[in-house]
């Protein structure tokens, strides 16, 4: 026997018991009929059993076996009835006819309660299967009882009956609806007063109607195994049975509805458990016929011969959609139940009323539903979209790719009811109904945002948003409370149901989501657009109210609120009448506060944040970062140490459904259309945040100014162009725009407004008002503007809307006038009704009688008008956004009434534009179809539009977390900071820790330097404590230790990224040693501080903590470059900190000195990039150090740094890199400025060692050395210098080849230099000696072949010559600076081959600084030495090594002689400066003469700088400088005159020019015709006359022809500076003299300034100097003596042209001097001016330079050369002028005035007598005409010298030889005079 034999006989003894029981008991036959339908019932029922016994289940005859002849009716399709299905029937009839009869006696509760258990176990068995088939055919036997169903309960409208009718024709047996009715009537009809037999009987029949729903058989167990009336293989059996065998569509719903009603009206407490339990059965049943493991957007193909697969089963696809029909009205009815509004006799807060209990079993079974079920909300059900025309949606060719755009989900369907039910549920103020709402919510925010963007855009505005923010004082504290703990809860859970196969789908996904849709998404523009970031705004502005009331109470009524389980399964807690307890008075009055604990409030608030925002954040984004980022990748090992630890979930059931789910999104991501889900592409995301930034700032500018705004969204282009449709179209579309602005800017009539009048145009005519009532549509119409109060622009808009309204409704009105009059009437008859300013209000009649014939002098239809007042008067029109429904004063209303009202508000608000958004939607999916809302639509209507509610963001990048935390880190920052100062509960505390933690790690991630720095330097300051006060000290607290541990933590795993933040990191460990240190110390406190002090000490002396901490060291060489610079250098604060905040302690703390030296061990692989910025920081801590006022701290230092650089040493250095250098320069640091001579003699030591263990190892470290002993050798402690130079010497004479060959010689050089400079002149003798002994060192090695080899290696690792040399730079010589920068450019590639030259340099440039800085014996001996060098080694030097020598070496010697006092470098003393000019520049100018001469050949390319430096001698204003100048000069000329070629004659020759133009004073000429001054004493206007004036003019050659020094005058530095700038600079002619007729023009030229007088007198004595040495190289020899040398040497030597040259120089002095001597108003003026106190004259330069120009002339005419021959006449003719000019000016002079002059012109008057006597015999017979009266004159003068009486004598006794007056004595003499 099968099982389903055995059933059905098991079935069949219930049934005959049941017959048995109800015949036998005692009230039967009082039931009319009863007895024998008994009877007649057991004889079908033997019938039956006879008919089994025999054949069998599969062999019983027709009449016997029904379920075979249902398949054959179906199969054949046979319409008739045959005997056979008669019988069948008969037996069926007879079997319930006694049931019937039994449940319809409502007076006798035994025989109810009897039928009603054996129906209800007749379903478990499944026993009606068999009669299934005749099912058209019972109906006859029983009246239908279904009449009166429990829709009455739902109040669902005809509309939903006619879908529930449609939606289950055909799908249920009319046997089993007739069966269900029987039971469902049993608890119908007068009520009992037996509540016990009541109650028994609702027992019954929730069991019977739990039976009924869940008694058909799985599907599975069907397909594979069969049953017993069908084989497995007959699919359609199996379908067949399955429909039928089940009940569906309404007679489901009677069924549910019926089981709410006993829940509802029972009184027993029991029953009412029961019957909850039921229903949650039976939805659990109802919605679990569709398999769990059932894929997403299942197939959308309604062809039913095509089975849907499940996990290798298969369903009929007609059983499919039934079961879909099924799960929709069970869904809608229990959104409907819902959304009913609780009476007010039944009171909003009243637990136990029914209407309250009604809604929270229905929310709650929504909870149940979206909980177990969310998988179902994918599926693809287009049976539920099936028009009226009965064609479905989608087409049949529909693959299993579905667009989502398509609205044949299951979500799509119940969507509006949903959203509805939320909208009204989610306000309310009682704490069961709003917790349950906002569940619901969170389980549609995690699933189906994807669906329902715009739906949850609304409700976070228009409810979360504002509950949060609670502006309105209408907002209980509870709801607040019960939002955080759901948003929490939300978003915490959404990441715990992410598993790792799925671990996008988390809350951190649903966060970026929310902000790539909400806060990017410009079609997203509601007032409160950005939803992000305004949540963590107000969570944050939550956590610093200030408002700290505490109210116990209120926390208790929270916490008993919640009718939600605790647990994570979906078991409801019991909602029964005794479970839940009424509110008593002070709960309602807690209920409706606005206040509460908050600070428990913002402890939740935290958590949202931390939990439920920054936790998600960082896990989803983690292992993305972890992916793409090689910093992460590295930390990925320790990536789980940062992550909050997540709580498995232990309900296999939730498990399932969080796979499912994540396998759905999965699914919806990669399988949906990309037309509604978009992957993020983050350049179209920027773009969109842009757009909306964009979009926001027009819409705010609009509503302030808005031709502003439009013009701005013109250019923004979110206005398409300036047409009046785009604009009118943006102004109706977009949210958020003033209403009452857009009124005012299309109601503009304005001559200037004609485009605003057009835009209002297309404004009216976009909106579509056909088919609509009048008020409607004028209702409608002032929905998108506030009407303005200018009755002008309101007969705009009437015009408009009158014409566009008889547009669309011909027939409606006469003409649009009709329109325009009751347009306008309306409006004046609402502001009539519902101003509550108007005291007399308009009754229907009168606004009848102001409408009369307004229709063509015809009256519009009284009913119609009627119609129109009763609606204006109850319902006013209003802005949907401003309707707020009337409050009276808080006086007169309730508390409940008020909080009730504000809900009910906000809901509706909610709502509205729910509606408004589905309204667009539908637009836009039809086309841009003109909008038509109007107030009749239902709401179903409105929100069941097809499709998703806009483009939705599926977010894959992370870097989306960047932007979201930039936004908002600010207010997280505060909202933590400002949490963890207020408590201190170790919770809480933990709490604000790990929102820092999260916070710095998103800082991290992406480099967010600011809010890193903001976060970490926060939670530092958390983390100190006082510890230098000890451990009992008050200051220790637990949340700082905690701190502690936090930071500890991120640098464990953040090290890599925390960049300069480390700083705080290093001041805890640093507090912690601190803390430990001090353990043995214990300071008298409370009890309380010495605990948390001790505790704190253990902790921090714990071996989990010391690990932790040396972690942190060791790991060091794990962190990347900036990372390891950033510890370091927080580390060297830190360590600085500690020694200076311990400096008056006997042991300094030096805790992070000691872990700098450890982290360098560590990280001595490093590269060397790295290691130099390292070290950088390194190296200025040691440099601080190592100078401590502390010997303990300084010596510490040394000592580790020395250490340090013995380890740094055993690495090898590659060529030309310099670490060694970097490492080594503390030593030379602290040696320059440590005030300890310990510690320098420490740091000597250490450099000591190094040398002596090291050299071979050193490198570039050689360098540093060197400049280390240089500031020692600077030390003003003779023991620290003898100790340095010691070390130098040995260096010298042991390692002196290593020095070379690491490019340290020059190093070396600077070294000894600078002990040369030092004030012990031992010492610097001794280095002078060490330098000239390094010279033949270096030749010593260039000429030995390994030295060669070695020097040149050396020279290619070594930088160019320029970059080697050196620079002097505050006295003292820098070995690495550039000599290029100081000196003229030289070619460096000219001397790359002269080893020598490279090495001797530094040498030279020594001796050089050593000469111009150090004292005198030590300078005297260094030049010495230089010039002997040069001279010995002359041969080793290339001719470009001669150019650098001499341009960077010689001349400069030079240099101060260009230069002013003021510019003096090295010496500022006067009396310095003359004793270096009189000896060292002295002996260095003859030096230079000396070594040119000697080498001349070599050196002859610079003997334009010798010239140079000759004439700047001879313009100084030392006169014994000056001559040895002029002396140098001649020499020079003299001893190379075989050398010099025509070039340097020339050169020669401009020396000179130069040299007289530069010192001729031509400042003394100036036009004094301007403005005579005043006589400087004494009112002198005229000059002195006769021996008054002589005596003047020889004061004033006094000091015209003296040394100013001899004079005692002061020549003034200013004056020195000037001349000496003329000096140095080019000749400028821009003051040269003019002459004009022999005489000077003076017009224009400038009168001269005080100033200008002892630069004008120094001139005058250089010139005078310059004319006399001119002189004495044409005709004297340089050393006196005529005999040695030929004095005319230098006169042979030139050139005709030259000698012309020359004598320009001779005749412009002469030329200038006259000119003045001659101008007495000239010089009377200057001497008015101060110029002199005594009339001054050039008389001795006239003199002096018109007897050289003499000389020389008469020398040329008398001369036979060529070239003289050449220019002879020209020559002769000047000489003859000159000779004649001179005689005549001698001869008037008046030998009693002027008797000085006469005696100043005789030697040029003797000069020029003898010349004339000894000229030959042509040219002085030529010439004598011209002279002879003039010279005879001579004889005139009173007083005629000796001298002068012999050249007359002369020149007489020549003319008597020339004539034979007188006859020659001797041959010879004639001879000569023939010539």
């Amino acid at each position: 026997m099968s099982a389903d034999s055995a059933n059905l006989k098991n079935a069949n003894v219930f049934l005959r018991l049941a017959f048995d029981q109800l015949g036998g008991n005692k009230d039967a036959r009082k039931v009319k009929g009863l007895v024998e339908s008994i009877g007649v019932a057991k004889d079908a029922l033997d019938s039956l059993e006879k008919g089994w016994a025999e054949h069998g289940p599969h062999e019983a005859e027709t009449d016997h076996s029904p379920v075979l002849r249902q398949v054959e009716t179906i199969t054949e399709h046979i319409p008739g009835l045959d005997n056979n299905t008669a019988r069948s029937r008969d037996i069926c009839a007879s079997l319930l006819l006694p049931l019937t009869l039994s449940c319809q006696a409502k007076s006798f509760p035994s025989l109810i309660i009897t039928a009603v258990d054996c129906l209800g176990k007749l379903f478990a068995y499944n026993y009606w299967l068999q009669f299934v088939h005749s099912e058209g055919f019972v109906e006859g036997i029983m009246a239908d009882t279904a009449e009166g169903e429990l829709n009455r309960l739902s109040g669902s409208e005809a509309a939903d009956r006619e879908n529930d009718d449609a939606a289950t024709s055909h799908s249920n047996s009319q046997l089993l609806s007739r069966v269900v009715d029987m039971i469902c009537e049993a608890v119908n009809g007068t009520p009992l007063n037996d509540q016990t037999s009541e109650d028994r009987i609702h027992l019954q029949v929730v069991k019977a109607l739990s039976s009924a729903v869940l008694s058909a058989p799985p599907a599975e167990s069907l397909a594979s195994n069969g049953s017993f009336f069908f084989d497995s293989a007959d699919n359609n059996n199996v379908a067949a049975t399955l429909i039928n065998s089940a009940i569906h569509g309404t007679v489901l719903l009677r069924a549910i509805r019926t089981t709410f009603n006993i829940f509802l009206l029972s009184k027993s407490p029991s029953t009412q458990i029961v019957a909850q339990a039921s229903l949650t059965q039976m939805i659990q049943g109802i919605f679990g016929r569709i398999p769990l493991n059932v894929a997403p957007f299942g197939r959308a193909v309604p062809d039913y011969e095509v089975p849907l697969e499940f996990s290798g089963s298969s369903m009929d696809p007609f059983l499919f959609d039934q079961n879909i029909k099924d799960m929709f009205l069970v869904l809608r009815s229990l959104c409907k139940l819902s959304m009913k509004p609780i009476p007010q006799n039944e009171g909003p807060t009243d637990l136990k009323s029914t209407a309250m209990r009604s809604k929270l079993l229905s929310l709650h079974l929504i909870h149940t539903i979206a909980c177990s079920h969310m998988h179902l909300f994918f599926l693809n059900t287009p049976v539920l979209f099936i028009g009226g025309s009965g064609e479905p949606m989608t087409s049949s060719s529909e693959s299993h790719a579905v667009d989502i755009n398509t609205a044949t989900l299951f979500i799509h369907a119940i969507k509006p009811y949903l959203c509805v039910s939320i909208t009204r549920n989610a306000v309310s103020v009682v704490p069961q109904v709003f917790d349950v709402s906002m569940e619901i919510f969170g389980r549609i925010i995690r699933h189906l945002r994807v669906f329902l963007k715009k739906e949850v855009g609304v409700i976070f505005t228009e409810i979360i948003l504002p509950i949060l923010e609670s502006k309105a004082t209408l907002i209980s504290f509870h709801q607040r409370m019960a939002l955080l703990k759901i948003l929490a809860n939300i978003l915490s859970t959404s990441s715990r149901e992410a598993d790792s196969k799925s671990f996008e789908n988390g809350g951190g996904r649903l966060l970026v989501e929310i902000y790539l849709n909400y806060d990017c998404d410009p079609e997203v523009t509601t007032d409160r657009e950005n939803i992000w970031e305004r949540v963590v705004t107000l969570l944050a502005r939550l956590v610093t109210l200030h408002n700290a009331k505490e109210n116990p109470q209120q926390q208790q009524l929270i916490n008993n609120t919640s009718t939600i389980a605790s647990s994570k399964g979906v078991v409801i807690r019991p909602m029964t009448t005794q479970a839940l307890t009424s509110f008593t008075k002070e709960q309602l009055r807690e209920l409706y506060s606005t206040s509460g604990d908050f600070a428990d409030l913002k402890k939740r608030a935290v958590e949202v944040l931390v939990k439920g925002v920054l936790a998600p954040l960082v896990e989803w984004g983690w292992e993305k970062w972890r992916i793409e980022s090689s910093e992460g990748a590295a930390a990925a090992e320790i990536a789980k140490a940062l992550m909050t630890s997540v709580d498995q979930l232990a309900d296999d059931g939730e498990n399932v459904i969080g796979s499912t789910l994540g396998l759905v999104e999965d699914g919806l991501a990669a399988r949906t259309s990309t037309a509604s889900l978009n992957r993020d592409d983050p350049a179209q995301i920027e773009n969109l945040r842009q757009r909306k930034q964009n979009l926001l700032e027009g819409i705010k500018t609009f509503n302030e100014k808005p031709k502003k705004g439009i013009q701005f969204l013109l250019n923004t282009k979110l206005i398409p162009s300036r047409t009046p449709r785009d604009i009118a179209t943006f102004l109706l579309n977009t949210e958020g725009l003033s209403k009452t602005v857009i009124g005012e800017f299309l109601g503009e009539g304005l001559v200037s407004a004609e485009e605003n009048i057009s835009i209002m145009h297309s404004f009216v005519d976009m909106q579509n008002f056909a088919n609509v009532q009048f008020v409607s549509a004028l209702r409608n119409f002032l929905q998108h503007f506030r009407l303005p109060g200018e009755a002008q622009k309101i007969d705009r808009f009437m015009l408009k809307f009158a014409e566009r309204y008889v547009l669309q409704n011909p027939g409606q009105f006469s003409s649009a006038d009709t329109a325009y009059v009751l347009a306008y009437s309306v409006i004046m008859l609402n502001t009539d009704q519902h101003n509550a300013q108007v005291k007399k209000r308009m009754t229907k009649s009168d606004f009848l009688k102001n409408n009369r014939g307004i229709d063509g002098d015809n009256d519009l239809p009284a009913a119609f008008m009627e119609a129109i007042f009763d609606e204006i008067k109850s319902n006013e029109i209003i802005l949907k956004d401003e309707h707020q429904a009337s409050s009276p004063s808080k006086a007169n209303v309730p508390e409940s009434v008020r909080f009730e009202k504000a809900s009910a508000n906000m809901a509706m608000k909610t709502e509205e534009r729910l509606k408004a958004s589905m309204l667009r939607q539908s637009a836009q999916q039809t086309l841009q179809t003109p909008l038509s809302p109007t107030s009749d639509i239902d709401d179903a209507e409105i929100f069941s539009q097809p499709g998703n509610s806009g483009v939705f963001f599926y977010a894959t990048h992370y870097d989306y977390i960047k932007s979201m935390f930039e936004t908002t880190w600010m207010s997280v920052f505060t909202a933590l900071s400002t949490f963890l100062q207020e408590v201190d509960d170790p919770e809480s505390v933990g709490l604000a820790l790990e929102g820092f933690k999260h916070s710095i790690t998103i800082s991290c991630m992406f480099g967010l330097d600011l809010e890193r720095k903001a976060f970490m330097s926060t939670l530092g300051k958390f983390a100190q404590f006082n510890a230098s006060s000890g451990p009992g000290s008050a200051d220790i607290k637990p949340k700082a230790m905690e701190a502690v541990k936090v930071l500890l933590e991120i640098s464990r795993v953040l090290g890599g990224m925390l960049g300069d933040s480390w700083l705080e990191i290093v001041n805890c460990m640093s507090n912690l040693e601190r803390l430990q240190s001090n353990d043995g110390r214990r300071d008298s406190t409370s009890a309380l501080a010495k605990k948390f002090a001790d505790e704190a000490v253990a902790v921090a002396s714990s071996q989990q903590m010391t690990i932790m901490v040396d972690k942190i060291f060791t790991s060091s060489v794990k962190l990347s470059g900036p990372a390891i610079v950033g510890f370091v250098k927080a580390l060297s604060a830190v360590s600085w900190e500690e020694i200076t905040s311990s400096e008056s302690s006997e042991h300094p703390r030096m805790y992070c000195l000691q872990r700098l030296v450890e982290i360098s061990y560590y990280n001595m692989g490093r590269i060397r990039l790295e290691w130099s910025q390292l070290w950088a920081i390194l190296g200025a801590h040691f440099n601080q150090v190592g100078c401590y006022k502390n010997s303990r701290v300084s010596f510490f230092a040394l000592d580790k740094l020395r250490q340090l650089a013995m380890k740094f040493l055993e690495l090898e250095e590659l060529p030309n890199f310099k670490f060694q250098r970097d490492f080594l320069r503390p030593f030379e640091y602290v040696l320059g400025n440590s005030a300890d001579i310990k510690a320098k003699d420490m740091a000597l030591t250490c450099l000591q060692q190094m040398v002596q263990g090291k050299s071979k190892a050193l490198k570039s470290g050689w360098k540093t050395l060197f400049g280390a002993l240089i500031k020692a050798a600077q030390d003003e402690n003779e023991q620290i210098v003898s100790l340095a130079f010691e070390l130098v010497k040995l260096t010298f004479y042991d390692h002196f080849e290593q020095v070379i060959s690491n490019s340290a010689f020059s190093d070396f050089v600077s070294c000894l230099v600078a002990f040369c400079k030092n004030r012990h002149e031992k010492l610097s003798l001794q280095s002078v000696e060490l330098l000239k002994k390094s010279i033949p060192s270096i030749f010593k090695i260039l000429h030995s072949t390994a030295g060669s080899k070695l020097l040149q290696s050396a020279i290619s690792q070594a930088q160019t010559l320029a970059a080697g040399s050196f620079q002097r730079t505050d006295g003292a010589m820098s070995a690495n600076a550039s000599f290029a920068s100081a000196n003229p450019p030289v070619d460096e590639t000219s001397t790359t081959d002269d080893l020598s030259f490279r090495l001797i340099f530094p040498t030279l440039f020594g001796f050089y600084e050593i000469t111009m800085n150090c004292g005198l014996e030590v300078r005297a001996r260094a030049l010495v030495y230089l010039f002997d060098v040069l001279k010995m080694y002359a041969l080793e030097f290339s001719p470009d090594s001669w150019e650098v020598i001499a341009k960077g070496i010689i001349f400069p010697i030079f240099d101060d002689l260009k230069l002013s006092r003021q510019e003096h470098r090295t010496i500022d003393d006067k009396e310095d400066l003359t004793v270096w000019l009189n000896t060292t520049l002295i002996q260095a100018l003859r030096l230079l003469v000396d070594l040119f001469s000697a080498e001349f050949e070599t050196l002859r390319f610079a003997v334009d700088g010798l010239f140079e430096i000759l004439m700047a001698c001879m313009t100084q204003e030392n006169e014994t400088l000056a001559r040895i100048g002029s002396t140098c000069l001649h020499q020079f000329i003299e001893d190379n005159l075989d050398r010099f070629d025509q070039r340097l004659w020339e050169r020669t020759c401009k020396t000179f020019v130069n040299l007289f133009a530069l010192t001729t004073p031509n400042l003394l000429f100036f036009d004094y015709r301007v403005q005579l001054p005043d006589a400087p004493s004494g009112g002198v206007l005229a000059p002195p006359e006769g021996e008054e004036a002589e005596a003047l003019e020889r004061e004033a050659e006094k000091y015209l022809t003296s040394d100013p020094e001899d004079a005692g005058q002061d020549l003034g530095s200013e004056s020195m500076a000037r001349h000496m700038s003329s000096v140095t600079s080019p000749i400028q002619n821009t003051n040269a003299l003019v002459f004009v007729d022999g005489s000077v023009d003076l017009t224009g030229r400038p009168r001269p300034e005080k100033s200008d007088f002892q630069g004008i007198i120094l001139k005058c004595v250089l010139h005078l100097l310059a004319v006399q040495t001119l002189h004495e190289i044409l005709t004297v020899s340089s050393d006196g003596n005529t005999s040695s040398k030929d004095p005319d040497g230098v006169y042979h030597a030139l050139s005709a042209k030259n000698l012309l040259v020359l004598l320009g120089c001779f005749e412009r002095s002469y030329r200038f001097a006259e000119a003045f001597n001659k101008n007495t108003e000239l010089r009377l003026t200057l001497f008015r001016m101060g110029f002199m106190k005594q009339l001054p004259n050039l008389l001795k330069q006239e003199v002096a330079s018109v007897t050289a120009y003499l000389s020389v002339l008469f020398k040329m005419v008398s001369d036979n050369a060529p070239d003289r021959v050449e220019y002879r006449d020209y020559v002769t003719g000047v000489l003859t002028t000159l000779c004649h000019n001179v005689l005549c000016n001698f001869n008037t002079m008046d030998p009693g005035t002027k008797n000085r002059n006469v005696n100043s012109w005789k030697p040029a008057i003797i000069l020029i007598v003898n010349s004339l006597a000894n000229m030959p015999d042509g040219l002085f017979l030529q010439e004598l005409p011209k002279l002879f009266e003039e010279v005879s004159n001579i004889l005139l003068q009173p007083h005629l010298d000796l001298d002068l009486r012999i050249a007359l004598h002369s020149f007489i006794v020549r003319i008597g030889l020339q004539y034979g007056i007188i006859h020659a004595k001797n041959g010879p003499q004639e001879n000569g005079h023939a010539e």
